[in-house]
């Protein structure tokens, strides 16, 4: 949902937004606009205005959830749930020892990795979830 996708082509476009219709086959009618495409041709369309500094003003944070990340299944996630409270506790307070003591270090490296935003995702878009690259 995030980038824009071409349904002809069957991709999620990484060009520079705003996009409007599909650069490799030109498709408008098939084309579904991302969020990050809608945003930046709203910005473009209030550059003097208020809505474009608060649009700018805020980052966009990728929040993955536990079951997205590899390795983390419905087990790992019932019991750093019982220690540690609820998913965002996990996913943005919890330390990376408080977490690694229920699920090990290498999956509360790859938590922290989410948090800090340094996984490598391939985008999501027209209807089709982005993922995690493995790690």
């Amino acid at each position: 949902y995030h980038r824009s996708y071409c349904q002809q082509c069957n991709r999620s476009l990484r060009e520079t937004p705003p996009l409007f219709s599909c650069p490799y086959c030109g498709e408008q009618d098939k084309f579904v606009q991302g969020v990050l495409d809608r945003i930046v041709s709203i910005t473009e369309l209030h550059q003097d205005d208020e809505v474009a500094e608060t649009i700018k003003a805020g980052k966009y944070y990728y929040q993955v959830p536990l079951s997205f990340l590899p390795g983390i299944g419905k087990k790992t996630i019932e019991k750093l749930l019982k220690k540690l409270g609820t998913e965002m506790n996990v996913l943005h307070y919890a330390s990376e020892p408080e977490i690694a003591t229920v699920v090990g270090k290498k999956l509360a490296s790859l938590i922290m990795k989410s948090r800090r935003g340094e996984l490598r995702m391939t985008p999501g878009g027209g209807g089709v979830y982005g993922q995690i690259m493995s790690f």
